[in-house]
């Protein structure tokens, strides 16, 4: 079989092999349809001779030829000279007998594997990968075989990707940000510990920031409310409270540092005038003078020159609103980018979560399907979430809320609109509701409202609010559902905790955190 063949380099690749199976496969051209065993002319390519067989067989086996003899062979050879003379230099006529005699079509995966294991370490070898651990050509040929027969194409694939990936994670921190050993410098990781905590900065609301364990940069925290609830002013006494250093004090009577501030901040509407709706929110937040007594112009002369401190403040700690309705995941990314390079932003907010037609076009271009809301917003969040990460910084963001949480005993993620697969995302997510839309929970918590009247604590409040916890990836209480009794004012963004319950209305001693 061999002279019949001719001169064939002998590396990387089995004559006899190669030729019993284009021997089965004239015997059962079908072979050439099933997916598990794809093939082209290049896995044939040290042999111009076994190339041009192949070629003819599998154009006679997509004509529907049931078995293909030299008579089939001729006729598709009869019109290519020069695919005829490398054919009769090789004696092709007698090759195509003898291989159709030892062909067994029983054998063929064995003689694909090896076949196909050789084009891939020739191709390898093309590319400059050193092969010499999978098949070394100067070795024992035997010995060498014998190594490559243990080996499938998967695993030479997979060390090949193996290597290729240790240097990605050694040098791309794009594909793997780090990776370590656990256990390592562990002396040195406590010390941090004990240096520094690992708690995150504070929420506007004190129970809030215990259940999440604080709000750390690279975290993504998401609030979810139905309309009207207040989802953006409370984001607003969020990020004030991270991003303005003073704010005036009730009892001191004066502007005093605030001991939560983190530095610069930003703000990215999508709705509200940014002038004239927007900003009389944090003015009043800081200023503590409620944001319609502001926009109607009914400030007393005491709370007019609160209000242009608070400016002063506001303005000296570089929190920028941003003004972007017709937002992309691409746009937030840059803008987020923008503030954290250009003035050192670390904690942001976007407001809100929505499909607009700007974000349903971007969706379709990088995926070429359309938009669907829940899909769109899925990936949304995931992006959201990449850039904490990326820019280490902490971020906010809001949703509607779907309807399903009038049904519901405790809100939790299937109440957020279009997409509750969002929640995988975040490291906090909480749904906040109005106190008077749950008048069964709040008849059923109304002994701990009167017990905390008789201590003297909130005398003149009612909770307006109600916060239920349905995710805290570090917080020490992600085990139980939990939600928060708070009085939130929607003029001042100021707000005031009351107690915890389970899910069943049952107090729930939670310590509340004071800032020092």
């Amino acid at each position: 079989m061999t002279k019949q063949i001719g001169v064939i380099p002998m590396e990387l690749y089995d004559v006899n092999l190669a030729s019993l199976m284009l021997g089965s496969l004239m015997k059962r051209p079908q072979l050439l349809s099933l997916p598990e065993y794809p093939l082209d002319k290049a896995t044939f390519a040290p042999s111009n001779f076994h190339q041009v067989i192949f070629v003819c067989i599998a154009k006679l086996a997509r004509s529907g030829v049931g078995e293909v003899t030299e008579v089939e062979i001729e006729s598709v050879l009869q019109n290519h000279v020069p695919q005829m003379e490398v054919c009769r230099d090789n004696n092709y006529l007698d090759f195509i007998y003898t291989v159709k005699e030892l062909a067994n079509p029983d054998n063929y995966e064995y003689y694909y594997s090896v076949i196909r294991k050789f084009a891939l370490l020739r191709e390898l070898d093309e590319q400059g990968v050193d092969i010499k651990e999978f098949y070394d050509t100067l070795g024992n040929e035997s010995d060498e075989r014998a190594k490559l027969e243990k080996l499938t194409i998967e695993q030479i694939l997979n060390a090949v990707e193996y290597k290729a990936n240790s240097l990605r994670t050694k040098y791309d921190s794009k594909y793997v940000r780090e990776e370590m050993t656990v256990g390592e410098d562990i002396e040195g990781l406590l010390a941090e510990f004990d240096e520094k905590p690992s708690y995150g900065a504070f929420l506007f609301s004190p129970y809030q920031t215990e259940l999440a364990h604080g709000f750390n940069r690279g975290h993504l925290f998401m609030r979810s409310c139905p309309s009207s609830v207040g989802k953006t002013r409370m984001a607003v006494a969020d990020i004030c409270g991270l991003c303005v250093d003073q704010y005036w004090d009730d009892e001191a009577q004066d502007f005093i540092p605030n001991p939560n501030y983190q530095g610069a901040g930003f703000f990215i509407h999508t709705e509200l005038a940014q002038r004239t709706e927007m900003q009389p929110m944090f003015l009043a937040c800081i200023a503590n003078v409620p944001s319609n007594t502001i926009t109607m112009g009914n400030c007393t002369e005491e709370e007019r020159k609160r209000v242009i401190k608070a400016a002063e403040i506001i303005k000296n700690c570089d929190l920028r609103l941003i003004d972007m309705p017709d937002f992309t995941s691409a746009n937030i990314d840059r803008k987020i980018k923008e503030c954290v390079e250009g003035y050192g932003a670390t904690y942001g907010c976007f407001d809100y979560m929505m499909l607009n037609s700007a974000l349903s076009m971007e969706y379709r271009a990088n995926t070429g399907v359309q938009a669907r809301e829940d899909m769109a917003l899925r990936g949304l969040a995931t992006d959201l979430k990449a850039y904490a990460e990326r820019y280490n910084v902490g971020l906010l963001t809001m949703t509607q809320t779907n309807g399903n949480e009038k049904q519901l005993d405790f809100p939790d993620e299937s109440c957020i609109s279009s997409s509750k697969a969002s929640r995988t995302k975040v490291d906090f997510g909480c749904v906040v509701l109005a106190a008077k839309d749950r008048p069964k929970e709040m008849k059923l918590v109304e002994p701990f409202i009167k017990h905390q009247r008789e201590r003297g604590v909130n005398n003149t409040l009612v909770p307006n609010r109600i916060t239920y916890i349905h995710k805290s990836r570090f917080g020490e209480y992600q085990d139980r559902k939990l939600k928060i009794f708070h009085y939130f004012d929607m003029g001042t963004m100021r707000n005031t905790d009351f107690f915890v319950c389970d899910s069943y209305n049952k107090f729930v001693s939670i310590p509340k955190p004071k800032l020092k």
